[in-house]
C-alpha cells in the first residue's frame, strides 16, 4: 500500500480561511462570495466560474501534487493531519480524480476535505507524527480563526515523501489500523497523527 499526494487541491490563501469555512452568511457580498457553503450550493458551471475568480484574486490557490498539512487548534487542543490521496484499494470503482490544466478546468470531481473520510493513527506512528510536526514549523499557506474561536492553519510539505513514506509504512505494519480506513468515493483522506477532529468543508478540496 502506498499513499500519494493529491493530484490537485484548491485551498484558501492567507487569512481568507476564516471566511471560507464560515457556516453563517456574511452581510458583505464580497466576503459572502468566498464562503465554501455558498460556492458548493452553485451548479457545476457556476462553481468553476466562482473558483476561477477567487483563485485569480488570491482568495484560493491550487496545489498540485502536494501534501497539505492541516493544524486545528480548538479549546486548547491541537490536531494535525495530512491531506493525502486515497489508495486505490480503498476507493469505489467509479471514483475518478481530474487533473486540471487551467486554474480550475472542471469541478466534476470537486470534493471538499470536510466530506472526505478521515482516520487517526493515535500517535502510534512516531515517524509520521514527527514529519507532520516539522512541517507545522514552516510558514503557513493559510492561517485564520473562525467565529467559534477555532484556529485553522495549513502548510505545504517541502518533503512530502517523508510524510507519505511514514504513513504508508505505519498502515502497512498495522492490520487493525488498515481496518479503520473507510472505503468511499472521495479521492482524498485526512490522516491524523493523533486523534481526529471534524474538518470544515472548504479547507481543502480535490479537483
Amino acid at each position: 500500500m502506498k499513499f500519494a499526494a493529491p493530484r490537485a487541491l484548491v485551498v484558501p490563501a492567507g487569512t481568507a480561511v476564516a471566511i471560507v469555512v464560515s457556516r453563517e452568511p456574511h452581510a458583505d457580498p464580497t466576503l459572502e462570495m468566498r464562503r465554501w457553503e455558498r460556492i458548493a450550493a452553485l451548479d457545476k458551471a457556476a462553481q468553476r466560474e466562482a473558483l476561477e475568480l477567487l483563485v485569480t484574486s488570491g482568495v484560493f490557490t491550487v496545489l498540485r501534487d502536494a501534501v497539505l498539512v492541516v493544524r486545528v487548534v480548538r479549546e486548547g487542543s491541537r490536531a494535525v493531519a495530512a491531506i493525502v490521496a486515497r489508495p486505490a484499494q480503498f476507493a469505489q470503482p467509479h471514483t475518478r480524480t481530474l487533473t486540471p490544466h487551467a486554474a480550475i478546468e472542471s469541478t466534476e470531481a470537486l470534493c471538499s476535505v470536510g466530506e472526505a473520510a478521515s482516520f487517526a493513527l493515535n500517535n502510534h506512528a512516531p515517524d509520521f507524527s514527527d514529519a507532520l510536526l516539522a512541517v507545522t514549523r514552516t510558514r503557513p499557506i493559510f492561517h485564520g480563526t473562525a467565529s467559534d474561536g477555532t484556529t485553522y492553519s495549513g502548510f505545504v510539505a517541502e518533503d512530502a515523501a517523508s510524510i507519505l513514506d511514514a504513513l504508508s509504512a505505519a498502515v502497512a505494519a498495522d492490520p487493525e489500523l488498515r481496518e479503520t480506513i473507510p472505503h468511499g468515493n472521495s479521492p482524498i483522506l485526512a490522516a491524523f497523527s493523533g486523534t481526529s477532529v471534524a474538518l470544515p468543508p472548504g479547507l481543502a478540496s480535490a479537483i
